[in-house]
């Protein structure tokens, strides 16, 4: 039997535009849907009088977290953002576009989807940007298990993100934050009271030492912007939050109770973790470099470890036939420490060099990094007591003019490190500071200064110069005339490369120095002090 089977037309073919259209519209309504899903979370926040209602605390796993403050869902668009800033986040000596794996393979799925998104974003936002050391994806790795195994750790970080954060803060994550603090507080006296007289562990010192980043105060000015051109270390370390918006202070409570608990684990030789030894070292480097004082915590192990990464340094810059430093050797002993950190500091500033012509080189910018903190502690080792407790100085202070005379080269030693490879920020004023010293010191010698050797008395009063604030800046003009005058013969403008000539027997480097330079050399032979 024959049927008649009537055929079907098949499927239309739709238009680019129609298919455009219809994925519009698809995605119109799920954020519809997203929205009003969030603003009904968002609505049980508040009962009819403005107070958030009282519940009881939902456990996820070991972190306990209030209903009342349970973020919003994170959404894909998010997500997307989150790994996107994690692959531009790298250290710049070795950029990559790899996501970083956080978790180094743990996959931590008893942790709640937000709670895993946290730490996301404190790895891949947050810290990198709050000390130098921070962003190695070995560091990232260490921070990411620890806060996935221990609940405080995360209630840390999240609690220190107003100093570190690249954006605002909504009030939602305002409200999350003060959570997260609350149970770090809670959580650290408990710790505390538990060990009593036994060592804190390295989880308890990092919350004690997040405790000292948070009592710094949060600036709500620009940052200053110097007419000159900065260092590579300046600029990359404007970029780090805790130093670029913090007002650091050296009367920090907390900051007794970090180096107690340090020196009872023997130093930083007993600190296991080497991501918190390198953040506690570089803190207590960084302090003791405003205010010229030796570093407080004893530092043995961490020691060997930048030294080894000196030592690559040097190695590299074996070959270079610098002039740096050797000026040096006519005024110091051959085995005197100061001479050994000018050397250092010569070595560091050569390798920089290459470095920002973008010369081929093996080392990395942490090895960079910790050569020149090498090179920072072994400095302010040779800090001694006059510098804290005498601020006018005579003669009577010296033993000798050796004496005199090396208290002078550390001064603009000092004055070198903040301009070209140890930069702080411009609120503790560390450079003027410096600067009237070094004028204090060359006022009470005066009378010796003729028997000093005259190459090095040049040097020293050009960084006091260069360093010096507006209102100082005429007298140092006014000595740097007589200086020149008395030398060269018939000195003018145009001969300020030979005096260069001399500057860089000690320590120089044109790319900072030279233009700071020249205005002085401009007020010398024009007259204006300014």
């Amino acid at each position: 039997m024959i049927r008649f089977c009537e055929e079907l037309p098949g499927p239309k073919r739709r238009s680019r535009r129609e298919a455009e259209l219809e994925k519009s519209a698809r995605l119109s309504h799920a954020a519809l849907v997203a929205y009003e899903k969030k603003r009904r979370k968002q609505s049980v926040y508040r009962t009819l009088d403005g107070q958030a209602p009282q519940r009881k605390p939902k456990v996820w796993a070991s972190i306990q977290v209030q209903d009342d403050e349970e973020p919003p869902e994170i959404e894909e668009s998010e997500l997307t953002s989150l790994a996107s800033d994690s692959r531009h986040s790298s250290s710049p000596a070795n950029p990559s576009t790899v996501q970083w794996d956080h978790f180094d393979g743990l996959a931590p799925q008893h942790l709640p989807r937000y709670v895993r998104e946290l730490i996301v974003e404190s790895l891949s936002r947050s810290w990198p940007k709050a000390l130098p050391h921070s962003s190695t994806m070995d560091m990232r790795r260490s921070v990411a298990q620890l806060m996935v195994g221990n609940p405080i750790v995360l209630h840390g970080f999240m609690t220190v993100m107003p100093y570190t954060s690249t954006r605002p803060l909504d009030e939602v994550m305002d409200r999350r934050i003060m959570m997260h603090r609350g149970q770090m507080i809670r959580m650290l006296r408990e710790e505390i009271g538990a060990s009593g007289e036994e060592l804190l562990s390295d989880i308890t010192i990092l919350c004690i030492f997040i405790f000292v980043i948070m009592h710094g105060r949060i600036r709500t000015t620009p940052p200053y912007v110097s007419p000159y051109q900065e260092t590579p270390l300046a600029v990359r370390q404007q970029r780090t939050q805790i130093r670029a918006s913090i007002d650091w202070t050296q009367d920090n409570p907390h900051l007794d109770a970090l180096n107690i608990a340090i020196a009872r684990r023997g130093g930083l030789r007993g600190i296991h973790d080497a991501m918190l030894a390198g953040w506690v070292s570089y803190t207590d480097l960084w302090l003791s470099s405003i205010d010229w004082s030796r570093p407080l915590i004893w530092r043995a192990g961490y020691i060997d470890d930048t030294q080894a990464e000196f030592d690559k340094l040097e190695l590299q810059t074996a070959c270079c036939s610098s002039p740096l430093a050797s000026g040096f050797q006519r005024s110091l002993a051959p085995d005197d420490s100061l001479l050994k950190g000018l050397r250092m500091a010569a070595t560091v500033t050569t390798f920089l060099d290459k470095w920002t012509r973008k010369e081929q080189y093996d080392s990395s910018w942490d090895t960079l990094l910790k050569g020149r903190d090498l090179v920072q502690h072994v400095l302010l080792e040779e800090v001694r007591n006059p510098w804290l407790y005498l601020p006018d100085y005579t003669i009577d202070i010296f033993d000798s003019e050796s004496i005199a005379h090396r208290y002078l080269i550390h001064i603009a030693a000092l004055i070198y490190q903040d301009l070209v490879l140890f930069p702080t920020l411009p609120e503790p004023q560390t450079r003027p500071r410096l600067s009237a010293r070094l004028r204090s010191a060359l006022m009470a010698i005066d009378p010796a200064v003729e028997f000093f050797d005259r190459d090095i008395t040049l040097w020293v009063t050009v960084m006091g110069s260069i360093a010096a604030s507006e209102t100082d800046r005429y007298w140092w003009i006014r000595r740097l005339r007589g200086l020149l005058i008395g030398r060269f013969d018939n000195v003018v403008a145009s001969d300020f490369y030979e005096v260069r000539s001399e500057l860089i027997q000690f320590l120089w480097w044109d790319f900072v120095c030279l233009p700071r330079v020249l205005d002085v050399w401009e007020g010398v032979f024009s007259g204006d002090p300014q």
